[in-house]
């Protein structure tokens, strides 16, 4: 015959909803925990980001203010700079004006020093000056001429002046009265110191300049003719 023990064990139904209650207590906390962690690590990178933020704002603030001060100083240096190129340019006119107005006053002391003492000491009447230019059309010539009493000026001096052409047509020489090649007859003069002429001539087609002669013949005794020839001067248009 088997004997059987049999064990009797006391029933706590109270231990075990405490400690799933403990569990649970504990789970919750460390959602719970978890929550706030994240909460609070959130906060402070978004502390941190808009710190950064604000730093980078302040910068850039700075370097717009730079550079608003940058460029208002370039427009002013620009300005300058535009001020100073129009006073030079402005200085350099004048200057130019100025070398032209000493010019113009050396030539006319030089041309009074001609009338009252020449140079070469020969007195009387002279041909100071002749020159040719070209015209406003093609074949249309102006001269200019200028006669001086040098030196003696106590009487006035008279006469003519007769100018022509020299040069060549059809391989042939010819010489051509100014009369003929302008409005203008001969030209006379009556004058103390100096008397200036001027006038205009037009060539005849295919007639080449080599030389102008000119003839001046006052009236009176004693009184020479002066013959001068001058070459034509090489033109441009």
């Amino acid at each position: 015959m088997t004997t059987h023990s049999l064990v009797v064990k006391a029933y706590r139904p109270w231990r075990y909803r405490i400690t799933i209650a403990i569990l649970l207590l504990l789970a919750i906390t460390a959602v719970i925990y978890a929550y706030q962690r994240g909460l609070t690590d959130g906060g402070y990178f978004q502390t941190e980001a808009r710190a950064e933020r604000e730093a980078m704002q302040s910068q850039l603030e700075q370097a717009e203010q730079l550079e608003t001060r940058l460029r208002d100083r370039l427009a002013v240096l620009e300005r300058a700079q535009e001020v100073n190129q129009a006073a030079r340019e402005n200085l350099r006119q004048d200057l130019l004006s100025l070398q032209d107005e000493i010019q113009g006053l050396e030539e006319e002391l030089a041309f009074y020093r001609g009338i009252v003492s020449p140079e070469d000491g020969q007195s009387g009447l002279q041909i100071q000056e002749f020159s040719i230019s070209p015209g406003r059309e093609d074949g249309e010539y102006r001269f200019t001429l200028m006669l001086i009493q040098a030196m003696t000026h106590d009487r006035r001096v008279e006469g003519e002046i007769r100018l022509a052409v020299e040069g060549r047509q059809d391989d042939e020489s010819l010489s051509l009265d100014v009369s003929e090649l302008g409005d203008h007859d001969n030209l006379a003069f009556s004058f103390r110191y100096f008397q200036g002429f001027d006038g205009r001539l037009r060539l005849p087609e295919g007639f080449e300049p080599e030389q102008v002669s000119v003839t001046v013949s006052p009236r009176g005794r004693n009184r020479s003719q002066i013959e001068e020839s001058f070459e034509w001067p090489e033109l441009e248009r």
